[in-house]
């Protein structure tokens, strides 16, 4: 799991610039009404002590991917599933992050058939690699 610090900055990010469809939230009710939609996931990161820094107050280097899921519905083709995709991809690519926090890349999509809430749609799924310094 990443940490508390990285999902928040992402997902206020997310909050802040993302216009384009609803945001599912995480642990949360959602009802899409058919429309597009979009969600970010925090799957995983390896967060280690960096070789500098006091024994107080040292480095922690944090390197992990978060995951970008985006939704059509069923039978409404793939193009807009992928302008979607690649516009999320952008919005964190391009992301002036706080200090600490670096999005290096996107990662292949992998993109299909896809079951939510018992109602099938179209997804395109990706991750963008991170890493976070903090101290202390």
């Amino acid at each position: 799991m990443s940490s508390a610090a990285v999902s928040a900055l992402v997902l206020a990010q997310l909050d802040a610039a993302w216009t384009l469809t609803p945001v599912r939230r995480p642990n949360a009710d959602f009802d899409p009404g058919g429309r597009p939609f979009v969600e970010v996931a925090f799957p995983g990161a390896d967060v280690q002590r960096g070789a500098i820094g006091d024994a107080s107050n040292p480095l922690w280097d944090e390197a992990g991917a978060f995951m970008c899921h985006v939704f059509v519905p069923a039978n409404t083709g793939d193009a807009v599933a992928r302008q979607l995709a690649d516009a999320l991809g952008d919005l964190f690519l391009r992301w002036d992050a706080p200090l600490g926090l670096t999005i290096w890349r996107r990662l292949a999509s992998q993109e299909g058939a896809r079951t939510v809430q018992g109602r099938p749609w179209y997804g395109v799924s990706f991750g963008l690699t991170y890493q976070f310094h903090t101290i202390g």
